[in-house]
């Protein structure tokens, strides 16, 4: 909101980079609160794009899903206990098999994006779009 309003009337491109998760759109037990708050965000991108579209000098935003990422929060997972997550072995088998996305991976999409000529406000883009 800081940032949309203290850049009201810059006539240069403007870009907001909400960071979605698969859980946005997938319900994990245990994990009621995490996939809620990012599907709400998702939500609040298409709701805030709406908004700027009456602007003169809008600012575009979208939510990007990063993928599964190899970051604490994952370790965290893997830590759990199976009776608060089911999904538990698959989040370990992810480690396992090396199907974690790298952080640097992940930050060099991030600014790829950041850097597109184009991009369409309200959408949800996936890094599996751009990989």
């Amino acid at each position: 909101s800081k940032f949309i309003e203290r850049t009201l009337n810059y006539s240069c491109e403007k870009r907001i980079i909400n960071i979605s998760s698969g859980a946005a759109k997938k319900p994990y037990d245990g994990w009621s609160t995490y996939c809620s708050s990012k599907a709400a965000l998702d939500m609040l991108t298409k709701c805030v794009s709406v908004e700027q579209s009456k602007k003169e000098f809008p600012v575009k935003i979208i939510s990007f899903d990063p993928g599964i990422m190899d970051t604490d929060m994952q370790n965290e997972i893997r830590q759990s206990n199976e009776e608060d997550f089911s999904q538990l072995e698959r989040f370990i088998a992810f480690k396992e098999k090396g199907v974690l996305l790298s952080a640097d991976l992940v930050a060099d999409k991030i600014i790829e994006v950041l850097q597109l000529k184009k991009i369409t406000s309200g959408e949800r883009v996936s890094i599996w779009d751009l990989i």
